[in-house]
């Protein structure tokens, strides 16, 4: 079961880097994707501020704020999970962009996907008490 719920954090922080990337035009207005790429996958496309399109991902944007309440937490895991799947290259490139080793780079990135993982774990089977 651990294995199938750590895939699906996976997946879904390669969706959520997608969404990201998506709406994100280097501030000139243009987002990475274009409309009709985005219109074939099937998103929905709404207005942002008139400037850049960003397709209405739920799955995506509950990552959003699920690594947003992370970096609250704990930054440094936050830091490994954004540069590595925002930013792509190997995890010794992704290690030396942060400043750290690449053991502990790697271990920051696990710890982010195992505090997803209970973060899904409880949201989907609804969050239960020990009492």
């Amino acid at each position: 079961m651990r294995d199938k719920v750590l895939e699906q954090v996976i997946t879904r922080l390669e969706e959520w880097a997608e969404w990201v990337a998506s709406g994100s035009g280097l501030g000139l207005g243009y987002p990475r994707t274009s409309l009709e790429y985005r219109l074939l996958r099937g998103a929905y496309v709404r207005q942002n501020q008139g400037r850049a399109l960003l397709a209405h991902h739920p799955a995506a944007e509950e990552m959003e704020t699920w690594i947003r309440e992370m970096a609250s937490q704990s930054p440094p895991m936050a830091q490994a999970l954004r540069c590595h799947y925002l930013t792509g290259g190997g995890l010794r490139d992704e290690a030396q962009k942060l400043g750290i080793s690449h053991n502990h780079f790697r271990m920051q990135l696990a710890m982010a996907q195992q505090w997803l993982a209970g973060r899904l774990s409880a949201t989907a089977g609804g969050e239960k008490s020990c009492a």
